[in-house]
């Protein structure tokens, strides 16, 4: 199985880019405008790959990282969502608010995608919700405290006041994400989270 392919790109179309390597072109599916259309004709690139075959037809798609694969693996793995849903989903967003959507249960973030209706981004979050990574995880890469975005204490009353305002959990963590020297009351954090907007 091919895990990546490392050599020049040759040529970038709207969804399609070529990789040459030992003398063999190797066309890839790509999601457009991601990190890997920022790089140059001519330059030399690393892209990893899945392979996948349907109808006698053999098509690569790749992505700027290991992770961003893995996390495509993971939604053709649910049932109803192909390579060219999964590749629409990478479109509309970048892979860490896929996963945010995902653990923070917000099919109307997934629903940006064109073509992917309320009930299968439901189904996306059911299926994958404790397959894509822990809230933890998230928070660390956002720069916030596990018990921040797990709903411990008072922001995580301010953030279950919000989801009741109307607010998506995800924009509700959004909202309340601002540094403070130690922890307010929840009234005051909902205050906060309203002037952020």
């Amino acid at each position: 199985m091919i895990q990546y392919i490392k050599g020049i790109l040759t040529e970038k179309n709207s969804d399609t880019v070529t990789v040459e390597t030992q003398g063999m072109g190797y066309e890839i599916w790509v999601p457009p405008g991601g990190k890997i259309h920022s790089a140059a004709e001519g330059e030399p690139v690393v892209i990893y790959v899945e392979m996948i075959i349907k109808d006698e037809e053999v098509k690569l798609y790749g992505f700027h990282s290991a992770k961003d694969k893995e996390l495509f693996k993971r939604l053709i793995s649910v049932s109803g969502v192909g390579a060219k849903m999964a590749m629409g989903i990478f479109s509309a967003m970048a892979p860490d608010e896929i996963t945010r959507a995902i653990i923070f249960d917000d099919p109307a973030m997934l629903c940006r995608a064109k073509g992917l209706g309320k009930k299968t981004a439901q189904k996306i979050i059911l299926e994958l919700k404790d397959k894509v990574g822990q809230a933890d995880e998230i928070s660390a890469a956002s720069g916030k405290s596990g018990g921040d975005v797990a709903g411990a204490g008072e922001k995580g009353q301010a953030v279950a006041a919000l989801v009741e305002l109307g607010y998506s959990r995800m924009e509700a963590v959004q909202m309340l994400d601002f540094e403070t020297e130690g922890e307010l009351s929840t009234e005051e954090y909902i205050k906060r989270a309203l002037r952020n907007i």
